[in-house]
C-alpha cells in the first residue's frame, strides 16, 4: 500500500464518529408540486427543446382514450425511418412479437444480444423507469435484462415512458423511489439524443450515441 493511500485511510479511520449532516433547504425543489397534467406538458416542452420526439399513445389494452397504441405508433415510425432490425429487451420481446404477429412490414425483432449485434441494428427499444418534467429527461435503470448498451449503441433510441411515472424534479424521483437505499451501480439520465459542441462550438447529433430519440409517452394517469 502506498504511503499516500495509507495516510488517507488513517485519517478516515481517525475521524470522529457521529458527524451530523449539514442542513439543506430542499423547499425550492419540494415545493414544485405540479399536477400530472402540468408535468406532462412541461416534460414534452423540455424534451422537444433538445430534439427529442415525443408521441402520445396508450397501452394496447387501453381503448378508453382517443390515442393510438404504442405498438402501432412504433411500427409506423420504424417504417417511416427505415428501421428494419429493432433490438429489444427481454421483457418487451415476447409481448411485442405477439402484438405484431400477422402484421406486414414490421421490423425484425432482435432480442438483446452481444455488443456486435447491437452495432448492426437500426434502433433499440427500452423501457424508462421514470421521467423528469423539469428537464425532459428519461430515467433508465439498466440491468441484466435491459443492458445499458441497448440505449447507447444503436443509432436510434426508442423509449417507453408512462405518464404515471413522471416526477417534477430529479429530487422528487430520488426521494419518492428511495434511491438512497436501492440505487444500482448506474442510473442513466437521457436528455435528448446524443450531442456535442466540442468542435468549434458547432452542435452535432449522434457522435457519442443515438442521433435520434423517440419517446412513446403512454398516457396512463
Amino acid at each position: 500500500m502506498s504511503d499516500a493511500r495509507a495516510n488517507i485511510l488513517r485519517r478516515l479511520r481517525a475521524a470522529p464518529a457521529g458527524l451530523t449532516q449539514p442542513y439543506s433547504d430542499w423547499s425550492v425543489l419540494r415545493d414544485r408540486d405540479w399536477s400530472i397534467d402540468d408535468q406532462v406538458g412541461l416534460f414534452r416542452t423540455m424534451a422537444e427543446s433538445v430534439n427529442a420526439r415525443v408521441i402520445d399513445c396508450v397501452a394496447p389494452e387501453d381503448a378508453s382514450r382517443p390515442l393510438p397504441s404504442w405498438d402501432s405508433v412504433l411500427a409506423e415510425d420504424c417504417a417511416a425511418r427505415g428501421v428494419r432490425r429493432l433490438a429489444v429487451s427481454a421483457p418487451l420481446a415476447a409481448p411485442l412479437q405477439a402484438l405484431w404477429t400477422g402484421s406486414p412490414n414490421r421490423p425484425e425483432i432482435i432480442l438483446t444480444a452481444d455488443r456486435d449485434t447491437l452495432f448492426s441494428v437500426d434502433a433499440g427499444l427500452t423501457t424508462a423507469r421514470g421521467g423528469i418534467a423539469e428537464t425532459g429527461s428519461l430515467i433508465l435503470w439498466p440491468g441484466p435484462t435491459e443492458p445499458r448498451m441497448l440505449s447507447l449503441v444503436p443509432p436510434r433510441h426508442i423509449a417507453l415512458l408512462r405518464t404515471s411515472r413522471l416526477h417534477p424534479t430529479l429530487w422528487h424521483a430520488m426521494t419518492e423511489n428511495g434511491w438512497a437505499s436501492q440505487m444500482p451501480t448506474n442510473v442513466v439520465l437521457v436528455t435528448g439524443p446524443s450531442k456535442t459542441s466540442d468542435i468549434e462550438q458547432t452542435l452535432v447529433f449522434g457522435v457519442h450515441g443515438p442521433k435520434d430519440l423517440l419517446i412513446l409517452l403512454i398516457n396512463d394517469h
